[in-house]
């Protein structure tokens, strides 16, 4: 039985739980980590078809240069609809990944090329979501900022 394993799981599942007063925020974390991970996607899908365009596709998307900004857009919903006490925490840990991403890179730990002026446009994105939702509606904790009609 891993005995070591199994305590070291538990002592990373109780810090993890740190940031998190229950179990509502976590999995809108979770959620909204992983949804990000999806609004990648569609972007991926149109420089691809961009850059390779003459490229054999076992699967064609129909109408995949309508639908591709589409699923950006609802994936971005999404993540935005989770609200700011989650998004924050969100990118927090984007940019401890950035932050262990570069220690790897200058310590020679990845032995890839990275290409930050291909992933330039992240830093804007992250910001401007960030931001976004910090300045949002009250109903997706955010600040209130954004005028709205009343009845």
């Amino acid at each position: 039985m891993p005995i070591v394993s199994i305590v070291f799981a538990f002592i990373i599942g109780c810090i993890m739980f740190l940031p998190f007063p229950g179990w509502q925020q976590l999995v809108g974390f979770i959620i909204s980590a992983t949804v990000m991970g999806y609004a990648m996607v569609p972007l991926a899908f149109g420089a691809l078809r961009r850059q390779e365009p003459d490229r054999r596709r076992p699967f064609k998307l129909p109408a995949g240069g309508v639908l591709a900004p589409v699923a950006f857009v609802v994936a971005n919903l999404v993540i935005y609809w989770t609200g700011w006490e989650i998004l924050w925490k969100l990118l927090v840990a984007i940019a401890l990944g950035f932050v262990l991403l570069a220690i790897a890179y200058f310590t020679n730990q990845e032995s890839a090329s990275l290409d930050w002026k291909a992933g330039s446009w992240m830093f804007p994105y992250f910001i401007g979501l960030g931001v976004l939702s910090y300045l949002g509606p009250t109903d997706f904790t955010g600040k209130g900022t954004s005028h709205s009609a009343s009845t």
